[in-house]
């Protein structure tokens, strides 16, 4: 599509096609991306975050994610801001400060993590 007519063709279709020939289709590559999802260790210091399972993340950046039936942070060795919400509205965004851990009640989504 070209770029004169972004705006012009209403849709989904249309504001793909425009995010397509503006360039801006998925996140680029850049050093605010550098965060590493890793195989989680006892004792690592990687950053937790507790649902069924455990997501362990590691090194600084910030990443957009989508973690439901959270329930517990650990910060690990990593001063980490998690942004979440919840089903019935709530929402919030927090600072995690090193080898702290924070419990959720009711449950969040978390929608964002950044590793200082």
């Amino acid at each position: 599509m070209p770029r004169e007519n972004c705006g012009k063709k209403p849709g989904l279709f249309g504001g793909i096609a425009c995010a397509a020939a503006i360039g801006t289709v998925g996140p680029a590559a850049s050093p605010a991306y550098a965060i590493d999802k890793v195989t989680c260790r006892n004792g690592a210091g990687y950053t937790e975050i507790h649902n069924e399972t455990v997501h362990c993340f590691a090194n600084a950046g910030h990443l957009t994610v989508y973690i439901s039936d959270v329930h517990k942070i650990n910060s690990g060795n990593n001063r980490v801001f998690v942004s979440w919400y919840r089903l019935d509205g709530g929402s919030g965004g927090e600072t995690v400060e090193k080898w702290q851990t924070r419990h959720y009640s009711p449950r969040v989504i978390v929608k964002r993590i950044q590793i200082f």
